[in-house]
């Protein structure tokens, strides 16, 4: 009997093969789930709908209810299956193995098989077998990959039930004709058929360029199905970003493919869930959005006179506001750089795979970053006896706020590129990134021959640049740009991209992290100084502090040397300035060097 949506009842008893059909193409899938039930003489359920109100829609499967020699279980809804709907009915069913059928088309974006079947594999935690609607019943031959991970063993066991007397090859692909990456093959086949000494099974070493290349010239040699793992890469991240190795063969497999996606143990299921959602926050990009960043980008990595003179006319203005100790001045130019679009141009290329227009991205980054220090030069040989200000000792002293500061500005200035409704956001995104004046600082401090301000200024710069790659980077991934699965070298490109950003970005974060732990010593050391010169001087009656310096002001230094200035009716004794030594010596617990001088003032 076909039951209603609201007849649906939980069997007491565990394990039944689900699976999810949406019409009569989908009857492999069902014949599929009754081969794995029959093995273990359990049952299986069935989730069907669609949008059709024809009641002959279903007459097939009641058909195939009424012939079928295990128990079947059949849960029809009156419309479209959804991920939802799937979750639902396998969380009610506590189903031993989900099967799910899908025709290798993606839907594209950030979904990497489709948006059913990425929410199902990715909140679902039991079982899962994903197959194309061509599987045909008892397979005599079946190919199973291995590379070293679990879902060999499990794929061996599935095999098995489907057929016992099927003849099951495993197969290793070397892509290199090195014995020592052979013998390594041969003792991983090994040791997934040690797991089944009851099983037959073939042992296969090939060499391909590529494990897909490897599979696929294997999988024509005569055999009827091929199972596959769900994913070859390390982690979820992996998988988001470079699809995986069974999708390909999925989609252009020459015989029945089943991929299998091995129950997930409880914490891992839980911190993919987790990152599942903190993907999905934002929004995907739509096709056009997509195609207008990409144009915009590509657009400003493009050399042109605009470029230069905006870039020029930019470290100018910063240039003049350093020597002005201008702020205001210092903000204007950063409204006239083109510099960010270059280092979103190498972000959004690193994510497609475009090493050319990367390259392309690069060099137009580098001649800005040269003609900006050159220009900052130029104006400091000029300018009539430059001094250091405080802004030039500003751009040079970067720390971990710094840092995140660039992070969110990256993943600011990549969303607002790509989202038609937030583009205006784009010009406040460069204020907030520091990019063309600490450029400007460093030609000025090179040519002023201040070298450590211009360590710093050079510290400052490339930690912004690595920042927004990288965050550009993470956002376009997260908008839905990637280069297709299918092609290699464009997601060796990625992968290299990213792997190597992410490496800079922990590089630079270790000198960022020990000039931030020395500043805020610093910044702490100054502040106990005061402290205990206040507290002093409030002991010397008439006197009032004016100013202090401390000269060294090196947290390690064992003697600190203070000078400080007073004011009062009369000059200080002798005795009274060495109690005033002791009284900060005792109250900071270190050497204390006190020089105080006495500014005479009328009460």
């Amino acid at each position: 009997m076909i039951k209603t949506v609201n007849q649906i009842h939980t069997d007491k008893e565990d394990g039944p093969v689900l699976v999810a059909v949406r019409d009569k193409q989908d009857k492999p899938l069902v014949d599929l789930a009754c081969a794995l039930a029959r093995s273990k003489n359990g049952m299986v359920r069935i989730v069907a709908g669609n949008s059709s109100t024809k009641p002959q829609t279903w007459t097939w499967l009641k058909d195939y209810q009424e012939n079928s020699e295990i128990p079947l279980d059949i849960i029809l809804h009156h419309r479209q299956i959804a991920e939802r709907i799937i979750l639902q009915e396998n969380k009610k069913s506590n189903a031993e193995m989900l099967v799910l059928g899908w025709s290798g088309k993606t839907s594209g974006g950030r979904y990497i098989l489709s948006r059913t079947l990425d929410a199902v594999l990715q909140n679902a935690s039991n079982n899962i077998l994903v197959s194309q609607r061509n599987y045909s019943g008892s397979p005599q031959r079946i190919l199973i990959p291995v590379a070293g991970g679990p879902n060999a063993i499990q794929a061996v066991e599935i095999a098995h039930r489907l057929n016992p007397q099927a003849e099951i090859t495993l197969l290793f692909v070397a892509t290199r004709h090195l014995e020592a990456e052979i013998a390594v093959g041969r003792k991983r086949l090994s040791a997934v058929s040690d797991f089944f000494p009851d099983i037959k099974t073939i042992h296969e070493v090939v060499v391909a360029d590529n494990p897909i290349k490897g599979i696929l010239r294997e999988a024509k040699d005569g055999y009827n199905l091929l199972i596959i793992g769900a994913s070859a890469e390390k982690n979820i991240f992996d998988r988001f970003i470079f699809g995986n190795i069974p999708k390909a063969i999925f989609h252009r497999s020459p015989i029945p493919t089943i991929i299998l996606r091995r129950k997930i143990p409880f914490f891992r299921s839980a911190s993919q869930k987790l990152w599942v959602r903190l993907f999905n926050f934002l929004p995907t990009a739509s096709s056009s959005e997509q195609v207008n960043a990409y144009q915009t980008i590509q657009k400003g990595i493009r050399h042109n006179k605009d470029y230069s003179l905006t870039l020029s006319l930019g470290a100018i203005f910063a240039a003049l506001g350093f020597l002005l100790d201008s702020p205001e001045i210092i903000v204007g130019s950063m409204m006239v750089s083109p510099l960010m679009a270059a280092i979103l141009g190498m972000s959004l290329n690193i994510v497609l795979g475009k090493s050319r227009n990367l390259w392309r991205a690069l060099i137009m980054m580098l001649r800005g970053v040269i003609l900006a220090i050159i220009m900052g030069g130029i104006i400091g040989l000029i300018a009539p006896n430059p001094q250091v200000t405080h802004e030039m000792l500003a751009f040079s002293q970067p720390s971990l706020l710094d840092l995140g500061i660039a992070l969110v500005a990256g993943i600011t200035a990549a969303y607002a590129i790509s989202r038609t409704n937030v583009s205006n956001a784009f010009a406040g995104v460069a204020v907030a990134a520091a990019l063309t004046p600490p450029l400007a600082n460093i030609g000025l401090t090179l040519v002023m021959r201040q070298f450590t301000l211009a360590q710093g200024a050079s510290l400052l710069f490339i930690t912004n640049l690595i920042a927004i790659i990288a965050a550009g980077a993470l956002v376009f991934i997260w908008l839905g740009f990637r280069p297709r699965h299918q092609d290699s070298k464009k997601s060796a490109t990625l992968r290299r991209g990213l792997r190597g950003v992410i490496a800079l970005l922990i590089l630079v974060t270790i000198p960022l992290a020990t000039l931030t732990y020395h500043t805020t010593l610093s910044a702490q050391l100054h502040q106990n100084v005061e402290e205990a010169i206040k507290i002093g001087v409030a002991e010397l009656g008439d006197a009032k502090l004016d100013s202090w310096e401390l000269e060294n002001g090196s947290a390690k230094e064992e003697t600190l040397q203070i000078d400080i200035t007073l004011r009062g009716p009369s000059y200080i004794r002798y005795s009274t300035a060495r109690a005033l030594q002791e009284s900060i010596a005792q109250y900071l617990q270190r050497s204390v060097a006190l020089t105080v001088s006495t500014i005479p003032s009328a009460q």
